[in-house]
Order: C-alpha cells, then sequence, then structure tokens
C-alpha cells in the first residue's frame, strides 16, 4: 500500500505461508520472514523475489515470537513448538543483519517455555515477554512475565499476570512507557 497514492500494488513473488507468519521491516527496506517455519527468508520489495537467509537452529517455531532488537539489524525467534500439539519450548535465537553472511545463533533460553506468548520491545531496548502456554491453544498458562537484555543477553523473571494470558492475547506499549496485555483463553 502506498499512502501518497492512496492505492495497493499486487506483487507477483509468492510464498505459502503456515498461520501466523513472522514478517518484519528490516532498515534495508526488505521484509523478513522469521517463522512459523525453520527456513527464513527476505522479500526484496524492489525485485519482487523472495530469497532464502538461512534456518533457524531449533527447527519450526509453530505459534513462536520474533522481535526486531534495538539498532534494527537483529532479529530474535523464540518459543514455539515443533508442531501445534507439541510441548512448548524456552529456547531464543538471534539473527544479525549487521554481519555480512546473517546466521541464527542461539542465545539464553527463557525460564518458561511458551507458545501463543507476545513479546514487546521496550523503549530502554529490552524485551518483555508475556504470557503465553506450554501447549496447544492454552494448555497450561504460563503467569511470569520475562525480561530480555540484549546487551547482556541475559531473562529475568519478573511479576507473574494476574488473568493468564495465552492464546488470542495481546500486548502493546502505550505512549507512556506501560505494557497492555489483553485478551486470551484458557481450556
Amino acid at each position: 500500500f502506498d499512502p501518497a497514492t492512496n492505492s495497493f500494488t499486487t506483487l507477483s513473488a509468492e510464498k505459502e505461508l503456515d498461520i501466523f507468519p513472522r514478517t518484519l521491516l528490516l532498515p534495508s527496506g526488505k521484509i523478513f520472514l522469521a517463522g512459523q517455519e525453520r527456513e527464513t527468508d527476505l522479500l526484496d520489495l524492489t525485485t519482487d523475489e523472495w530469497s532464502l537467509v538461512g534456518n533457524m537452529n531449533y527447527g519450526d517455531r509453530t505459534v513462536g515470537l520474533a522481535v526486531l532488537l534495538p539498532g534494527l539489524n537483529q532479529v530474535m525467534a523464540m518459543g514455539g513448538g515443533v508442531s501445534l500439539g507439541q510441548s512448548a519450548t524456552n529456547t531464543a535465537e538471534i539473527i544479525d543483519f549487521s554481519q555480512p553472511t546473517p546466521s541464527w545463533q542461539y542465545t539464553a533460553s527463557m525460564n518458561y517455555a511458551r507458545v501463543h506468548a507476545n513479546a514487546v520491545l521496550l523503549p530502554d531496548g529490552t524485551v518483555l515477554v508475556v504470557g503465553g502456554c506450554n501447549s496447544g491453544l492454552g494448555t497450561e498458562p504460563v503467569a511470569p512475565i520475562e525480561l530480555f537484555d540484549p546487551a547482556s543477553q541475559t531473562w529475568k523473571v519478573l511479576a507473574s499476570l494476574p488473568a493468564l494470558k495465552a492464546h488470542h492475547s495481546t500486548a502493546l506499549l502505550l505512549p507512556d512507557g506501560r505494557v497492555w496485555s489483553a485478551g486470551g483463553d484458557q481450556r
């Protein structure tokens, strides 16, 4: 969509994607596909073509998370599971696009395995991970909130959510720096 002309352009680059694809806009103007499948790709809007970047170390991160880190050259993927019916993973990995040949590298694992969670980049550059569950669509909800510090590559467990947020939940950064967490259904 071009807001200047108020019009859409249909691209010819096609790629079959699973539900909930994790796409992020990089400073290069390319779109990075960072999940759910193991394979990660770039869409170049100037050439209208997809290109393979590489595979995540963990494999498929079904209903996992991806977030663009401070500096906008690194993407972190975390959580998810090999398939929807499997238990979640607590692993996390980062790819750095400032490197000549970007590749996924494991970083510290979360304290809790999660699928269907939400990640929010905070103004200080840390990443807040809220909610989620251990498997399925809401089985074994995860109440503790975690905070990732990209500088030290460490996780810290924070307070627990007063109301559990799993499948169909969201978390958003508000203008005053607070995080709003809403929705979620448990089974």
